[in-house]
């Protein structure tokens, strides 16, 4: 996290400058129910802070939708669309304590970083509910905390894109 807060204090105000949408295509597993009991109030609320307070000092206005959201036809300058799969809300679940692999990855094609970013939900509540177990519960309730850690992981990955690295 301090790495990414240096580099967006040093480098990325020549990268970022401007504005940038990103799309959150919510994945809910299994069900038909709404966009906002996929992503609680809470939750969405401290993602949109978290992202706008991380990227304040690159001069980089987020413009931050859900898909649903969106109008046919509409166009923007800069978007990245952002698909989030598995349980993006906090819930009761047993620890699993397999946490190999990546949170999210942005998509890539020969070399070139896509403006694609997957988001693996689950592993991210995983991480959260850990979190929460070793005392954080006081900080932040849940959802707000999911929100937050939410924006850190897509953060990262905006940060692959917008400065065409991998890895």
């Amino acid at each position: 996290m301090r790495s990414l807060l240096l580099l967006l204090c040093f480098v990325a105000p020549a990268l970022f400058a401007g504005e940038l949408t990103l799309v959150l295509d919510i994945q809910q597993p299994g069900s038909q129910s709404s966009i906002p009991a996929a992503l609680p109030t809470n939750t969405r609320a401290e993602l949109t802070r978290e992202l706008n307070e991380l990227f304040r000092p690159a001069n980089l206005n987020l413009d931050i939708r859900f898909k649903h959201e969106v109008s046919a036809g509409e166009s923007f300058g800069d978007v990245v669309v952002v698909r989030m799969q598995g349980t993006c809300k906090m819930i009761a679940m047993p620890p699993v304590f397999d946490e190999r692999g990546p949170y999210a990855w942005a998509h890539t094609v020969d070399g070139r970083v896509l403006p694609f970013v997957e988001v693996q939900c689950d592993k991210v509540r995983r991480s959260v509910g850990e979190a929460r177990s070793m005392g954080q519960k006081k900080i932040l309730d849940g959802d707000r905390l999911m929100g937050r850690a939410l924006a850190r992981v897509i953060a990262h990955e905006v940060m692959h894109i917008k400065g065409e690295t991998t890895g």
